[in-house]
């Protein structure tokens, strides 16, 4: 049986994210914009685009991190986060699209909480 900290929840919010290194300094000008798959206040499953396959070990490394604005439904400001990626599964061969594993490393207790809110609303529904 698998141990979660947090709820997920399984519904797709929209996610606009960048590639930054450890010390926070954007590695490509490119805003991309994904989905998410799985949400919880831990982390997410991201759906999105990943620029370059070469980046991958530097992702699964943690050289490259992925910071993240996440849209809420209902809420008029988006959550921000800093993640590292704990997995990348399969890419397609067009590299359209990719699911990558994400961990918040840096986000706002409230921001965390604002999550599990709505992860909590949204099962309640």
């Amino acid at each position: 049986m698998e141990h979660r900290d947090f709820v997920k929840l399984r519904s797709p919010l929209t996610v606009r994210y960048k590639f930054v290194n450890a010390q926070g300094e954007k590695l490509s000008p490119t805003l991309f914009e994904g989905s998410t798959a799985n949400l919880s206040a831990g982390g997410m499953l991201l759906a999105g685009r990943i620029p370059d396959p070469a980046w991958v070990v530097d992702l699964l490394t943690g050289r490259v991190w992925v910071a993240l604005n996440l849209a809420i439904p209902g809420d008029a400001e988006p959550i921000k986060a800093v993640s590292k990626v704990a997995w990348i599964e399969r890419m397609e061969p067009d590299l359209s699209v990719c699911p990558i594993g994400l961990v918040f490393e840096e986000i706002a207790a409230d921001d965390k909480n604002r999550i599990q809110r709505y992860v909590i609303r949204a099962q309640v529904v």
